[in-house]
């Protein structure tokens, strides 16, 4: 383990503070102007147009969190104005991602006018065959966009070069709402936008954007208003799951991915039915169908994880793993998961009828959409993020673009994986509720903020034992003056029982703290990351 400083609480909490205090967007009144945001009030204008002109309208969607969740807010808001919007999320399987023209074929005849949120930056096609048919096109994205951009009317999209707005990592739904803002201007409307907090904030998680800045004050003041909230989903939320105050954990490690298993295995609209339920009964019945689904969508992800790990190569400085008719719904989690793993960026692809479809992640030190970039030749299409991307090609072309971009990553010589840094040292009597309620109050926590991950050195397990169906999550049992706390490894690598041997004698982990409430009673659990024996294991 590294050589580290021990920490009290005060230095503590002053090291957290640091992270925020220059923050330019530390309110929400101090907020950027919808204005900043290229083509923002173009595009508002078209829209009073249409409305003048009663045209029908049709916004697009996508189905992971932050397109639903995009849809959820254009649908409520333009619910208010009052005006109809047809909203139409792809079928992953059906249409593919975002505005394809596969989509386009179902396009009812009278509309007037398209609306994308959280996709269509890349739908260069899509946006050519409406410009044939007079239909206007106006996109509204945050994914990186190429030099040359489609033909649209407007083009909504913080990271356009040319586009003033002061921070450029924001995602879609975000886009969306500071759409609806400048709507609401046009069209002189009062309708109050914070309602839209809530949503802002599942969506801002969900889609792992940067945690910093705009983003950590938004989803701050959303995850407050989550647990206050007026939706019926929040509320079967917390009923179901014990939830008094919604941490960025309860987003990410359960709602996210529950609301993202209608889009992986069924249809997204489900989970915008959820989203937008008005009535408990139907929030109740969309959460124990798409709870099913997340049951489900777990048992392929284990299957297909299972398949991949067999095929991987150490040796490969990025591993491209392919399988026959591999549920596209898990490629994503399974690449994230082999990533993690491996600690090297993975692509994941379902091959069928000679095509392949996939999902890449990376947390390496380079941007995973600019090393597609380089070997796009072999690519029939791709988008993405510096951490995640799509992509397609022919099955032909595998191991060609394997190859390109194996080589292309050993010329970068940047690092592969980057180990989240420890923050300091603890001894077990500091681990207490009050510690707990520091790190819970700089909340939330994510991308280039990350949760404060500590070292215990040199502590005997107490008690041990092996937990759920596969036997490979590990409980330890720590002692402390006469009190236990429960030290919890997730996918514990158990290759054979004599690896159980390590906690025979004193070890040190790396972990986080978090916090268990069953029936009203709250204890503290470690979340560890990493185990290893101590240097002197007989120093007690």
């Amino acid at each position: 383990m590294q050589e580290l400083n021990k920490i009290d609480k005060e230095e503590l909490s002053k090291e957290l503070k640091k992270r925020h205090q220059n923050n330019p967007f530390a309110t929400l009144s101090s907020f950027p102007n919808p204005k900043l945001l290229k083509d923002n009030e173009k595009a508002s204008l078209r829209i009073k147009k249409a409305i003048e002109n009663k045209e029908k309208i049709l916004l697009v969607g996508d189905y992971d969190v932050d397109g639903v969740s995009s849809s959820a807010i254009m649908l409520d808001f333009f619910s208010q104005i009052p005006y109809p919007l047809i909203c139409k999320i792809p079928d992953r399987f059906k249409h593919g991602y975002g505005l394809s023209p596969k989509l386009l074929e179902e396009l009812d005849e009278d509309v007037k006018l398209v609306i994308t949120v959280d996709n269509g930056i890349n739908a260069f096609e899509s946006a050519r065959i409406l410009k044939e048919k007079n239909i206007d096109l106006i996109i509204t994205d945050h994914h990186n966009p190429e030099e040359l951009l489609p033909q649209a009317i407007a083009i909504i999209n913080p990271k356009q070069k040319d586009c003033t707005f002061p921070f450029k990592d924001i995602c879609g739904a975000v886009v969306a709402w500071y759409f609806c803002s400048c709507i609401k201007s046009a069209l002189g409307l009062d309708i109050n936008m914070a309602k839209y907090l809530d949503i802002l904030a599942l969506a801002s998680i969900a889609d792992v954007m940067p945690m910093l800045g705009f983003n950590y004050t938004l989803v701050k003041a959303g995850l407050k208003h989550m647990g206050q909230s007026n939706k019926e989903a929040f509320k079967i939320i917390s009923q179901k799951k014990e939830i008094k105050e919604f941490g960025y954990e309860d987003i990410g490690f359960f709602l996210a991915p529950l609301i993202n298993s209608a889009g992986r295995l069924a249809h997204a609209s489900l989970s915008l039915d959820f989203l937008n339920a008005k009535t408990p009964s139907l929030a109740k019945k969309n959460f124990e169908l798409l709870s099913a689904l997340n049951e489900k969508r777990k048992e392929l992800q284990m299957q297909v994880l299972e398949e991949a790990r067999a095929q991987v190569n150490e040796d490969d400085f990025i591993l491209v793993l392919h399988g026959t008719s591999w549920h596209e719904g898990v490629l994503g989690i399974v690449a994230a998961k082999i990533c993690e793993e491996f600690k090297r960026p993975c692509i994941i692809l379902s091959v069928k009828e000679q095509k392949a479809k996939g999902s890449a992640r990376s947390n390496g030190d380079f941007a995973l959409y600019d090393l597609l970039f380089l070997s796009k030749q072999y690519l029939t299409s791709f988008g993405g993020h510096a951490n995640a991307a799509g992509l397609a090609l022919e099955f032909k072309n595998i191991e060609p673009f394997k190859k390109s971009l194996n080589e292309n990553l050993a010329k970068m010589n940047k690092s592969l994986y980057i180990e989240k840094e420890i923050f300091a040292k603890l001894e077990l009597k500091d681990i207490d509720f009050e510690l707990y309620d520091i790190i819970k109050s700089f909340e939330p926590y994510g991308l280039q903020n990350p949760k404060p991950i500590f070292l215990l050195e040199n502590i005997k397990a107490y008690n041990y034992s092996l937990l759920g169906k596969e036997k490979n999550h590990l409980k330890i049992l720590l002692e402390i003056n006469g009190n236990f706390l429960e030290a919890l490894y997730f996918n514990f690598k158990i290759e054979d029982t004599q690896n159980l041997d390590i906690l025979k004698n004193n070890i040190d982990i790396v972990f986080t703290l978090s916090l268990n409430t069953f029936r009203n009673q709250s204890k503290i659990n470690l979340l560890i990351s990493r185990l290893e024996a101590s240097k002197d294991p007989n120093l007690l």
